[in-house]
């Protein structure tokens, strides 16, 4: 770990991050657990990976903004992560899924929450979102923090969200 004043941060070479920073007070018990933002230097990850490496962090999955309040926390979060007025470099992975739930071609959005699967009730669509079910059945929060959906197989960055404790081993 290295200590940068304020930001805490760890290089993880394996998945080809330079460095993922955060500040204490990122980490915590807080109402729906602490988020992670990986940015990739490199090749960055199609869906299914990114959802790996979330579970990799002990209890993280990838973020689910179901609320006005989830939204304006992970805002905050980027706010303080990448400073005032940002624009996030590139795209983030959510666990927001487009499922036919029937097999007859009759779409609806779900967030995974704990392998669990909730519809969707609220959401931050850019315009003309959602298209294109059964092809973009997969979501992500693109540069202008809108919801936009996406083919799986697309490469981002990964926004994780802890349950409970995901991430102690960072401060232990």
């Amino acid at each position: 770990m290295a200590d940068f004043g304020m930001l805490n941060c760890f290089s993880f070479w394996n998945l080809a991050v330079v460095f993922v920073c955060y500040t204490l007070s990122d980490i915590g018990s807080v109402y729906g657990g602490p988020f992670l933002y990986i940015p990739y230097n490199g090749t960055r990850p199609n869906n299914t990976v990114a959802r790996e490496v979330c579970k990799s962090y002990r209890n993280c999955e990838l973020a689910v903004i179901d609320t006005q309040s989830e939204y304006d926390r992970m805002y905050a979060y980027f706010n303080d992560t990448l400073g005032e007025n940002f624009t996030l470099p590139t795209a983030v992975w959510i666990g927001l899924y487009w499922i036919d739930v029937t097999g007859l071609g009759n779409y609806t959005h779900f967030w995974e929450k704990s392998g669990q699967l909730e519809e969707l009730t609220w959401s931050y669509w850019d315009g003309g979102e959602p298209n294109d079910p059964g092809s973009e059945d997969c979501a992500r929060i693109h540069t202008n923090m809108y919801m936009r959906s996406i083919e799986c197989y697309r490469s981002y960055d990964i926004l994780c969200e802890g349950t409970g404790k995901c991430l102690d081993w960072l401060i232990d």
